[in-house]
């Protein structure tokens, strides 16, 4: 899917693009092929992103998430963000990603909470990536305490997919 966009933010947390996109979107067309996303609520992101998942993720998300802006701590985007890859763990999100790296635009101890939350819930490769990428690159050492203390307790488990619990073992192997 080729997806072109113009921004037409109009502040807070509300969002708006123009795009020309494939007919599998589900949205009302204006005309001339371009089509009007409400980027309005948490909802609205991740259907636009739904959207987007296939082989051009990387580039169709990104230009999705680009018009997000920055997010702000406390963000209910935050969250929901971060569901989308834990609800979303076969998918081909990139390396690092447009959703990795619009999340991780915040301070650390604007989404620790939520990544723990999703990483002690149901472990992906993406969460657990992060987990590391937030121990290798620490701003506060309680955010660090957190995050090994989530990776602890999954060690525990026999449930975890053999790759991610191989993961889990080698982060914990670096940090701790």
């Amino acid at each position: 899917m080729t997806v072109m966009t113009r921004a037409m933010g109009n502040g807070g947390n509300n969002w708006m693009a123009m795009a020309v996109l494939t007919d599998s979107m589900r949205r009302g067309r204006l005309g001339n092929g371009f089509v009007q996303l409400s980027l309005e609520t948490p909802t609205d992101v991740i259907a636009a992103l739904e959207d987007c998942l296939g082989a051009d993720f990387e580039l169709d998300a990104g230009q999705v998430l680009d018009h997000l802006g920055d997010l702000q701590v406390g963000s209910p985007l935050i969250g929901a963000l971060i569901r989308f890859m834990e609800d979303n763990p076969d998918a081909d999100l990139g390396v690092p990603g447009p959703v990795v790296k619009c999340i991780e635009r915040l301070p650390v101890s604007g989404y620790v909470e939520q990544l723990s939350a999703s990483v002690a819930r149901n472990p992906t490769m993406y969460t657990i990536w992060m987990a590391e990428r937030l121990l290798n690159d620490i701003e506060e050492e309680q955010d660090g305490l957190r995050m090994l203390s989530t990776l602890r307790s999954l060690s525990y488990r026999d449930d975890l997919d053999p790759d991610h619990a191989d993961h889990i073992a080698e982060a914990l192997e670096r940090h701790g």
